[in-house]
């Protein structure tokens, strides 16, 4: 807490219309006596809100994303894998007529 806040919670105290860290009791008193600090205050916030929304939107976004190119990913690792164990059922095929070759010469 700063001064200021520390000092306003303190007067508000004392004029026991709030205990300190309550912020709606502090809200309200600051937009009786600045209603222009309270409006941009509440424009800022407004305007976080929007973009926090559009980040976390962002974000979920990205993480659809990257799922899909994981799952393409896996779909191409198990075709190479499918085309390895292929080749080397292929490979043990040709040693074995190799091997049934040599035995005839």
């Amino acid at each position: 807490m700063t001064v200021n806040n520390f000092s306003l919670a303190k007067k508000l105290s004392k004029d026991n219309v709030v205990s300190i860290g309550s912020p709606v009791s502090v809200i309200s008193y600051l937009s009786e006596t600045q209603e222009e600090p309270k409006r941009e205050l509440a424009e800022k916030l407004l305007r976080f809100r929007e973009q926090s929304k559009a980040e976390l939107q962002k974000s979920w976004d990205e993480v659809e994303s990257l799922q899909k190119e994981c799952a393409i990913s896996t779909a191409r690792i198990a075709q190479h894998d499918n085309a390895i164990d292929e080749m080397r059922r292929k490979e043990k095929a040709w040693q074995g007529c190799c091997l049934i070759a040599e035995e005839k010469l």
